[in-house]
Parts: C-alpha cells; sequence; structure tokens
C-alpha cells in the first residue's frame, strides 16, 4: 500500500482482536489484546504507516485523529444480547474462552471473558486524548455517532443488533474539531453529513458481500 500512498493510517477493528482457532490462542496466550500489541509494534517500525489508537498525527499541517471505537453495553440486557449474536463475545478473550452455562433441556448461557464495557471505558479515554488534542479528521472503526438507517448496511438494521455497529457520541466528536469522521465496521459505502461534520466509509464488507453495494470510492479531504 505504501507504493501508492505517501503515509497510511490504521485504525483496529473488532476482527482484529478475534482469535478464531488454537494455534492463535496459543500464540497470544488466549489474550486478544496481545494481537492489538503486535499490530502496533509493527506500525512503530514503520516511516509511513500510522497505527492510531488514541493519538493524533501531524501531516503538513494536516491533524488526523483516531481510535478503533467501542460499543457502550451499559446494561445487562445489552450485554446478553452482545453475548447472543455477535461472534465478538465468542472471539475475543482475555485469558480465557468465554463461559457456557448449562441448563435443563438442551438450553445453554453464555457469559463472555472479554470485559467489553471495560475496553469501552478504555476507548472513552482514548477519545479524550483526541478531544484534547484536536484534530481535522477523525478515523474510526465503529462510528461515533447515531446514524439513520437509511446510512446503515441493510444487514445491520432492526431488532436492536444497530447498537453494535455505532455509539452515541456525536458531542465529543464536535469537542474532536474534526470536519470528517472516516469509519469502518458497517458493511456500506456512504458519505453523510450530520450535525455539520461529513462522515464517509469505505466498508469492503464480507467476501460474500462485495457486489452488493456500489464499489469502493476514493475520498478527498485533504484539499
Amino acid at each position: 500500500m505504501t507504493e501508492y500512498y505517501n503515509d497510511v493510517f490504521i485504525v483496529h477493528g473488532n476482527h482484529d482482536l478475534y482469535l478464531i482457532n488454537d494455534k492463535q490462542k496459543k500464540k497470544y496466550h488466549s489474550r486478544s489484546i496481545e494481537r492489538i500489541e503486535e499490530i502496533q509494534e509493527w506500525c512503530d517500525t514503520q516511516s509511513n504507516i500510522h497505527f492510531l489508537d488514541g493519538n493524533v498525527v501531524n501531516i503538513d499541517g494536516l491533524k488526523i485523529g483516531g481510535f478503533g471505537n467501542w460499543y457502550n453495553l451499559d446494561t445487562i440486557g445489552k450485554i446478553a444480547s452482545w453475548n447472543e449474536v455477535m461472534n465478538d463475545s465468542n472471539l475475543i478473550m482475555d485469558g480465557a474462552g468465554p463461559i457456557r452455562f448449562q441448563y435443563g433441556y438442551g438450553a445453554s448461557h453464555k457469559e463472555s471473558q472479554w470485559d467489553t464495557q471495560g475496553f469501552r471505558i478504555e476507548n472513552e479515554k482514548k477519545m479524550q486524548n483526541i478531544i484534547d488534542e484536536k484534530c481535522d479528521i477523525l478515523l474510526c472503526h465503529i462510528i461515533p455517532a447515531i446514524i439513520p438507517d437509511e446510512h446503515m448496511f441493510h444487514g445491520h438494521v432492526g431488532e436492536g443488533n444497530n447498537i453494535f455497529y455505532m455509539t452515541d457520541d456525536i458531542e465529543k466528536v464536535i469537542e474532536t474539531g474534526a470536519e470528517v469522521v472516516i469509519y469502518g465496521h458497517n458493511h456500506s459505502v456512504k458519505e453523510f453529513d450530520l450535525e455539520g461534520i461529513t462522515f464517509a466509509t469505505n466498508a469492503l464488507g464480507y467476501p460474500m458481500e462485495y457486489g452488493l453495494a456500489k464499489k469502493i470510492e476514493h475520498f478527498d479531504f485533504t484539499k
């Protein structure tokens, strides 16, 4: 990628935390965060690849800040739904996999070993760092704003699932000073305005979803 771009910016997403097989669990000691640390350590060896995790990089006067962002599952019900719906709760670990409690008649209940809300709190601190430094462009994986269904990937809309694809943080975005937010996670290609800020996503999605939306675009927000 550096053959085509002078600088490349990376934020981690939920899939970067996945440990999908025993080999990965062994390599990373069943600790998903070690995968993120490995990515960051590699990026630190590259002069023009910037891993953004609560920091701001100044490129020729253009300040670019970023972090992964994380869902705000602030009730037991939301966490229970996350355990039921999202692959995250099966594949993100903190020293061990999820526990499944067996009940009668074949029923069971799963409790994740990953402290999803603790991770949310850590990401709130990273957002505050960006607010303190200010930026022109904000990069996130999970969009830090509540957006209308029309801007969501159709497969993520309805039945309460959209709480796993956005967070209610538009006021904090405004505090960063960003005029543009570039995000992922929602499997679509969109550009729209919200509260005077331009939001854009170029997500490919899963391979079987290629072609369902219009092709990837090259947004130019550097002029």
